[in-house]
């Protein structure tokens, strides 16, 4: 949507989420939530490429990077 649109990517993580509700457990805990956001992230240089497997990828490969930096 990001290439096909143009618009920037805000890339956002939730921290804490596994210590509130860790895998198997059906109840959560009690505790804080911390959502964290990036800077913009524009992907204008892939302009026209909206089609191309590689353009897809590296995007993807961006926005991944970033939201894993800011999860820690």
């Amino acid at each position: 949507m990001a290439l096909r649109s143009g618009a920037p990517v805000i890339p956002c993580a939730m921290v804490g989420t596994f210590e509130l509700q860790p895998p198997g457990r059906t109840i959560p805990r009690l505790g804080r939530v911390t959502i964290r956001f990036g800077a913009p992230l524009d992907f204008s240089r892939f302009a026209g490429l909206e089609g191309e497997r590689y353009a897809v990828r590296t995007v993807t490969d961006e926005i991944m990077y970033e939201v894993l930096a800011l999860s820690g």
